[in-house]
């Protein structure tokens, strides 16, 4: 007998079948693993997300950290390179707040 996916029969038969799928799942592996190593299992799993979590997020942090120092040391060389080519001081690139000093333009060559 062929029962439609949308009539409350084919929906029952669909629970029923899931039901037994699960019940028939849960007996193979508690029969094959026990409940005891299963418990142990479940423990450990929960000790290594204990560690994990922590872990990543501490990852996370000091990741976040470098990448503000190398922005830093990336701005210092940058303004490095500028003082060596044209001997200008800008700065030390570490003031984040600070707009780097005005360098006083000369007058073009025609108006001289």
């Amino acid at each position: 007998m062929v029962r439609p996916h949308n009539s409350p029969a084919g929906r029952a038969h669909r629970r029923v079948t899931i039901s037994a799928a699960f019940v028939l799942f849960r007996s193979l592996v508690l029969g094959y693993l026990g409940a005891n190593r299963l418990r142990s299992l479940v423990t450990l799993l929960a000790i290594g997300l204990a560690v994990a979590v922590p872990a990543v997020l501490g990852y996370n942090i000091l990741l976040r950290r470098n990448k503000g120092v190398q922005e830093m040391v990336s701005h210092f060389t940058h303004e490095l390179h500028a003082y060596l080519i044209s001997g200008a001081k800008m700065g030390l690139g570490m003031d984040k707040d600070k707009a780097p000093p005005a360098i006083a333009k000369s007058a073009p060559a025609a108006a001289r």
